[in-house]
């Protein structure tokens, strides 16, 4: 959050296997039906340690790693992918605080305006790298941290961008298969169209005010001579031979 774009490529690994992690977990049980993974009802590993749940989570795991890894070494990939993110979250924000779910309320529209709106804020990373990394790198490591607070204060704001996630993936599950298995009524409600809670409010207030400190502090600080981000690890840079697969050069002024 404070030092997001001077480690660019741990940002990128972060936030690559958050969303890796999370879009496979809710995913892999409707599309893959192996005996290791990911359906319970084909799941037949018989030990007392590896549980479905375990199982399930683990794979889960490597998946987010895998991906994590790819996008923090493709690095034209990789901000790409964090700029679609920050447009992403920027979308999901405004559906849940203002009157725009009021245009875009159809399982369609909304898959569409994420889409467009990711895939324009990812194009503009390459044009304005330095920029909008930092703001990314504010915006959304301010949200997770955010979430984590949410965990205690039970407010409902985590489930912005959970509710979008399974609100995408029983959209797509009501068009590929059969209305007889998934009823439109199976589909669950959009968060902004419930009643929003004062703490709630709160955290988006914080969530944006906070953000905006820290993309000012990383324009002056710790990112004010950096022209490309730094290393995978910002603790281990010095020790961690893998590391230096992921090295970027960087220019200062």
């Amino acid at each position: 959050m404070l030092t997001g774009y001077k480690y660019i490529r741990f940002a990128l690994f972060a936030s690559g296997f958050a969303i890796a992690f999370a879009l496979f977990y809710v995913v892999s049980p409707w599309f893959i039906h192996f005996k290791y993974c990911c359906d319970k009802e084909h799941f037949k590993v018989n030990h007392p340690l590896l549980t479905y749940d375990r199982a399930h989570l683990i794979i889960s795991c490597v998946v987010g790693i895998l991906f994590g890894l790819l996008v923090s070494w493709l690095y034209r990939l990789g901000i790409f992918f964090l700029g679609k993110c920050l447009g992403a979250l920027i979308t999901i924000v405004a559906l849940h605080t203002t009157s725009l779910h009021q245009y875009f309320n159809s399982n369609i529209s909304i898959t569409i305006l994420l889409t467009v709106s990711g895939f324009i804020f990812g194009i503009l990373t390459w044009k304005f790298e330095k920029p909008l990394m930092i703001l990314a790198t504010s915006f959304i490591g301010c949200f997770a941290a955010l979430c984590g607070v949410d965990i205690f204060l039970q407010s409902g704001f985590s489930m912005v961008v959970l509710s979008i996630i399974l609100f995408l993936r029983d959209a797509v599950l009501v068009t590929i298969k059969s209305t007889k298995h998934i009823e439109e009524t199976t589909l669950p409600k959009l968060h902004f169209k419930s009643d929003k809670r004062e703490n709630e409010t709160i955290l988006l207030m914080s969530w944006l005010f906070i953000s905006l400190g820290a993309a000012i502090f990383q324009f002056r600080v710790t990112a004010a001579n950096e022209t490309q981000g730094g290393k995978l690890c910002p603790c281990l840079n010095c020790i961690c031979p893998c590391c230096q697969l992921f090295d970027v050069k960087k220019e200062t002024k």
